[in-house]
C-alpha cells in the first residue's frame, strides 16, 4: 500500500462547519471514524467531497458553499493530501509523492483551488481543469455513489429507489456505463473515418478527369490543324458579337429612358397635389385658430355679464327674502292687532260690566295687568333669544354643509383621477397581455424568444437544455390556474441542464440576451425516480395531479423543488380544515404536507391547532401552457371590463363632483343670504325689543293707573279707562287698515321681483348653456387642431418623400440618357473595329461563350504546339501513367471501405459481448445475494 497512489493520507479542516481546526490522518486501507452525534463526523466526508470538486448540494448538508463556513467566520478551507507514489503516480516530477489539494471558501459564496506538491508550499496550479485531470488519473469519482455515499442518499437508496435506479447505480459504480460511453466514442470515430473515406472518394473523379484530359490532349495533337480554321471563324463571330451586345444595350437604354421619363410627371403632379393639400390644411388650421380667438374674445364679456347677472340675482333674491320677511311680519302684526282688537272688545265689555263692581274689578285688573307684564317680559326674552339662536344655527349649519360638500367634491375629483389612472394602467396591462397571448414566450420575459433562438443556434451543447419549464406543463382544470401559478409559477421560466459546461454556456446566453425574468439554470442528472410512495390517497387532488407534464424530467424537478405530490387542493376553507384534521390523532392525512384552497388560502392543521395564511395570488401574464391563451383572453377581458368600469365610475365621480360643486355654490349663496337675514333678524330683534319695551312701559303705566284706580275706587277712573280702551281700539283698527294697504303694495313688489328673477334666471341659464356649447366647441376645435397638425406633419413627410422620389427619378432619367449616349458611342467604336477586322458575319452566341471557346482553342493549340516537340509514343506513355495513378487510388478507397466495414462488424460483436457480460454480472449478483 505505501507504494500505491490515489488514497487519502490526511484531511485538514479549518473553520469548516463545526470544526475550528481539525487534522485527520488516514491509512491506506479501511478507516473508521467514530464519535457522538453532532461531533462532526459527517463534516469530514463533506469536506472531502467539497475539496475534490463536489457541490454543496451533493453533500445534502448545505444549499451553498457559504453555509459550510463556521458560524462567525468570514472564510474556511479544506485540504486533502493524496498519495502520489508508485508506477501510477500523476506527474511525479512536478508534484512529488503527495498532491495537496486545498479549497478555500469565502462568505460571499466564492471559492478558490490551490494545488501543491510535497516538495514545497508553492502553488503549482489553481485551475479546476487540473484538479479534474488528477482525479481522472487517480480514478477518484466524488460523484460516484460507490466512492462517496452520504447518509441521506444511502437511506433514500435503500428505502425508495426502484430496481431501475439500483441498476443505473450499479452501472455507474462498476464503470460499465463509462465503457458504453467509450464504445459510443468509437462509433463516432467510425463515422468520422467514413466521412474521410467519402472525401477520398470525392477525389477519384478529379483523377479520372486528369486521365480524360490526357486523352483529349493526345487527340488534340492529332487534330491541331483543324483547330486553326475553327478559331479564326470564332474570332470573327466574337468581334461582331460585341457589336450585337452594344446594339441590344443601346435599345434597352432607350427603353429605360422612356420608362424613367414616364414617372417624372406623375411625381410632379403628386407633389403639386401635396402642396395644395398642405396649403388647404394650413388655411383650415388658421380658420380654427381664428375661431378660437373669437370665442376667447366672446368669453370675456360673457363672463363679466354672467358675473354681473349673478350679483343682480343674489341682490334680488335678498330683496325677495326681505319682502317675504316683511309680509310675514305684516301678517304677524295683523294677527296680533286682531287679537288686540278682540282683547280690547272683551276688556271694554268687561269694564262696562264691572263698572258697578269697581273695587273688586279694579283689583282683578291690577292682578291681570301684573301678570301680563310678567308674560310680556318672558315673551320678549324668548323672542330675542330664539330668533338669534335659530338664525345663527342655520348659518353655521349651512357653512358646515358647504365644507362637507367641498370635501365630497374634492373626494370625487381625487377618485376620478385615481380611476382614470387605473384605466390607463389597465390599458397598458391589456397591451402587454395581448402581446403575450400572440407570443407565449413573452410571459417569461421580453428576451425569452431571442434566448430560445440562440439556444437552437448554439451547437456546443453536451446535451440540449430543457426549458423554460412552463412550456412542458399545462393545467388540467382552468379554475386552479391562478393558485397553481402562485404555487409553482416562479419556476416556470427555469432551465435544466446535465453538466456545468452546459450551465455556464446557457448562463452566458441569458446574460447576452437580457430581458429574461429571473430564469435559473439547474444542473441535475436526468434521473426518473419513483415518487409514488410519497403521494397521498387518490381521492385528493394534489398539485402534481392538477398539472400535466410533457417532460418527465421537468416533473421530477418540480417534485424535488416544491414537493408538489404532497400539496393537496380543496375548493373551500371549511372542507380544508376538516381534511387537515382527518388523519390519525387529528393530524393531516398520510403524505399531506400542505393544503391550498381555491380562494388562495393555505390551511394548516393538526392536533396542536390550525392556521390559515393567504397566498399572494398571481395576476400577471399566464405562464402555464394550456392556460396561456384562455387565461390571457380571460385576463384581457377582465382588464377591459375593469377599464370600462373605471371610466364609467370616473364619469360618475366627475358628475358627482360637478353636482357637489354646484350644490356647494348654491349653499354658499344661501349662507350669504342667511347671513344677511341674520343681520336683518338682529335688526328686527332690536326693533321687537324696542316695541316690547314700549309695550312693557305701557303695561306698567296701565298697571300704575289700575293701582291708582284701585286706591281711589272712583267710577270716574273706569269711565276714563273705557274711553282709553275705545281710543286704543280705534288706533288698532287704523293700524290694521294701514298694514293691509301696505301688504297689497308689498305683494305686488314681490310678484314683480319674482317675475324679474325668473327672467334673469332663464337668461343666466341661457348664457351658461351658450358657454357650455362654446366650451364643447372649443374642445372640438382643439382636437381638430391636434388632428390637423398631425395630418400636416404627415403631409410634409409625404411632400419630402415625393420630392426625394422626384429627384431620384430625374437623376435616373439623366443617368439613363448619359448611359444611352455612352452606349451609342461604344456601339459606333465597336462597329468600326469589327469592320476593320472582317465583314459582318452572323452571331449565334454571346461574347462570353465565344471568348471562352476561343481561349479554350488557344490553350489547346498552345498545348498541341508544346506537344509537337515530343513523339506520339511519349504522349501515350503519359496517358498510361495517369491511368495507373487513378487505378491505385480507386483500389485504396476500396480497401479503406472494407476496413471500416470490418470495424463496424467488430463493434457490433463487442456490444453483444458487453450486453452478455452485463447479463452475466447481474445473474452472478443475484446468486451471491440470494
Amino acid at each position: 500500500f505505501p507504494g500505491e497512489s490515489g488514497y487519502i493520507e490526511r484531511v485538514e479542516l479549518a473553520n469548516f462547519m463545526c470544526h475550528r481546526r481539525l487534522t485527520i490522518p488516514l491509512g491506506p486501507s479501511l478507516n473508521f471514524i467514530v464519535g457522538h452525534n453532532g461531533s462532526g463526523k459527517s463534516a469530514i466526508l463533506t469536506g472531502i467531497t467539497v475539496c475534490l470538486g463536489g457541490k454543496a448540494t451533493v453533500t445534502q448538508r448545505a444549499s451553498n458553499l457559504r453555509s459550510l463556513i463556521r458560524e462567525g467566520e468570514t472564510s474556511g478551507s479544506v485540504t486533502v493530501w493524496l498519495s502520489n507514489r508508485g508506477a501510477d503516480a500523476y506527474e511525479p516530477d512536478k508534484y512529488g509523492e503527495v498532491i495537496r489539494v486545498e479549497r478555500k471558501l469565502n462568505r460571499d459564496g466564492s471559492s478558490a483551488y490551490r494545488i501543491r506538491g510535497s516538495r514545497s508550499d508553492k502553488v503549482i496550479s489553481d485551475r479546476r481543469i487540473d484538479l479534474t485531470r488528477i482525479l481522472d488519473h487517480l480514478n477518484i469519482q466524488v460523484d460516484n455513489p460507490l466512492s462517496i455515499l452520504s447518509q441521506d442518499a444511502s437511506r433514500a437508496f435503500l428505502q425508495s429507489s426502484s430496481p431501475e435506479d439500483k441498476y443505473r447505480f450499479f452501472l455507474r459504480g462498476t464503470q460499465l456505463g463509462q465503457l458504453e460511453s467509450e464504445y459510443a466514442h468509437i462509433a463516432e470515430r467510425a463515422i468520422t473515418a467514413g466521412a474521410a473515406l467519402e472525401r477520398k472518394r470525392e477525389v477519384l473523379p478529379a483523377l479520372q478527369s486528369q486521365v480524360r484530359e490526357a486523352e483529349l490532349r493526345l487527340r488534340d495533337m492529332e487534330q491541331a490543324r483543324e483547330l486553326v480554321g475553327r478559331m479564326d471563324a470564332l474570332k470573327k463571330e466574337l468581334a461582331w458579337s460585341h457589336v450585337a451586345v452594344t446594339e441590344e444595350q443601346a435599345k434597352l437604354a432607350v427603353k429605360e429612358v422612356t420608362e424613367a421619363g414616364k414617372k417624372v410627371p406623375l411625381y410632379e403632379r403628386k407633389l403639386q397635389e401635396q402642396n395644395a393639400s398642405i396649403i388647404e390644411a394650413k388655411q383650415e388650421l388658421d380658420n380654427m385658430e381664428q375661431e378660437m380667438e373669437t370665442m376667447r374674445a366672446e368669453d370675456e364679456p360673457s363672463d363679466q355679464r354672467l358675473e354681473a347677472m349673478d350679483r343682480t340675482f343674489d341682490e334680488r333674491k335678498a330683496m325677495l327674502e326681505k319682502l317675504k320677511q316683511h309680509e310675514r311680519e305684516m301678517n304677524h302684526r295683523i294677527r296680533t292687532l286682531r287679537r288686540d282688537d278682540e282683547a280690547v272688545k272683551d276688556r271694554l265689555k268687561e269694564t262696562r260690566e264691572r263698572l258697578d263692581n269697581e273695587g273688586l274689578e279694579a283689583k282683578r285688573e291690577v292682578d291681570r295687568l301684573t301678570q301680563e307684564v310678567k308674560e310680556a317680559d318672558h315673551r320678549l326674552r324668548q323672542i330675542l333669544e330664539l330668533k338669534a339662536t335659530e338664525a345663527q344655527r342655520r348659518v353655521e349649519r349651512i357653512k358646515e354643509e358647504v365644507r362637507g360638500r367641498e370635501g365630497r367634491a374634492q373626494g370625487h375629483r381625487q377618485r376620478q383621477q385615481q380611476l382614470l389612472a387605473d384605466a390607463e394602467l389597465n390599458r397598458r396591462i391589456m397591451a402587454d397581455l395581448e402581446a403575450q397571448t400572440k407570443n407565449t414566450l413573452l410571459a417569461y420575459g421580453p428576451g425569452m424568444p431571442g434566448l430560445m433562438q440562440a439556444i437552437q443556434r448554439e451547437t456546443r451543447w453536451h446535451r440540449p437544455p430543457i426549458g423554460p419549464f412552463g412550456l412542458h406543463m399545462r393545467v388540467r382544470e382552468s379554475k386552479w390556474m391562478e393558485v397553481l401559478e402562485s404555487l409553482v409559477g416562479q419556476a416556470t421560466g427555469d432551465f435544466l441542464v446535465e453538466d456545468h459546461h452546459d450551465q455556464a454556456l446557457l448562463i452566458s446566453l441569458i446574460r447576452q440576451q437580457g430581458g429574461v425574468n429571473r430564469s435559473k439554470v439547474i444542473v441535475s442528472g436526468r434521473d426518473l425516480f419513483d415518487y409514488s410512495q410519497g403521494e397521498p390517497d387518490r381521492r385528493f387532488l394534489t398539485t402534481l395531479r392538477a398539472l400535466e407534464f410533457t417532460d418527465e424530467h421537468v416533473k421530477r424537478q418540480f417534485i424535488n423543488a416544491f414537493r408538489i405530490e404532497t400539496c393537496i387542493l380543496i375548493d373551500s376553507r371549511q372542507e380544508a380544515d376538516r381534511v387537515m384534521r382527518s388523519g390519525p390523532g387529528g393530524n393531516p392525512p398520510k403524505n399531506v404536507r400542505r393544503c391550498v384552497t381555491l380562494q388562495g388560502y393555505e390551511v394548516g392543521g393538526g392536533a396542536k391547532g390550525r392556521s390559515t395564511m393567504a397566498l399572494s395570488l398571481y395576476h400577471g401574464a399566464p405562464r402555464l401552457r394550456e392556460s396561456q391563451k384562455a387565461g390571457g383572453e380571460r385576463r384581457i377581458g377582465t382588464r377591459r371590463e375593469e377599464t370600462r368600469r373605471a371610466i364609467d365610475l370616473a364619469t360618475t365621480e366627475a358628475r358627482e363632483a360637478e353636482n357637489a360643486a354646484y350644490e356647494q355654490d348654491s349653499l354658499a349663496k344661501e349662507a350669504r343670504a342667511d347671513q344677511v337675514h341674520l343681520e336683518q333678524d338682529q335688526e328686527r330683534a332690536e326693533e321687537a325689543r324696542d316695541e316690547g319695551q314700549r309695550q312693557h312701559r305701557e303695561l306698567e303705566s296701565r298697571l300704575e293707573g289700575a293701582k291708582e284706580a284701585l286706591k281711589e275706587g272712583a267710577r270716574q277712573t273706569l269711565e276714563q279707562k273705557i274711553q282709553v280702551l275705545e281710543q286704543e281700539q280705534e288706533k288698532v283698527r287704523k293700524e290694521m287698515s294701514m298694514i293691509k294697504g301696505q301688504f297689497s303694495s308689498v305683494a305686488d313688489q314681490r310678484v314683480d321681483l319674482e317675475d324679474g328673477m325668473a327672467r334673469l334666471n332663464k337668461e343666466i341659464h341661457q348664457i351658461r348653456e351658450e358657454r357650455r356649447a362654446r366650451a364643447q366647441r372649443w374642445t372640438q376645435i382643439r382636437n381638430q387642431i391636434s388632428k390637423s397638425l398631425s395630418e400636416i406633419d404627415k403631409m410634409n413627410e409625404g411632400k419630402i418623400r415625393y420630392e426625394t422620389q422626384l429627384a431620384t427619378e430625374r437623376a435616373r432619367v439623366g443617368n439613363a440618357e448619359e448611359k444611352e449616349r455612352a452606349l451609342r458611342l461604344e456601339q459606333t467604336r465597336a462597329t468600326e473595329l469589327a469592320n476593320e477586322f472582317c465583314a459582318r458575319v452572323p452571331v449565334n452566341k454571346d461574347p462570353e461563350t465565344l471568348d471562352r471557346e476561343v481561349q479554350a482553342l488557344e490553350r489547346r493549340l498552345e498545348e498541341a504546339e508544346e506537344g509537337f516537340g515530343c513523339t506520339l509514343a511519349e504522349a501515350r506513355a503519359k496517358l498510361r501513367d495517369r491511368a495507373q495513378v487513378y487505378e491505385a487510388a480507386r483500389e485504396e478507397v476500396a480497401g479503406l471501405g472494407e476496413d471500416l466495414r470490418l470495424l463496424k462488424r467488430s463493434m457490433a460483436s463487442r456490444r453483444i459481448r458487453l450486453e452478455r457480460f452485463k447479463e452475466f454480472i447481474s445473474r452472478r449478483a443475484q446468486l451471491n445475494f440470494q
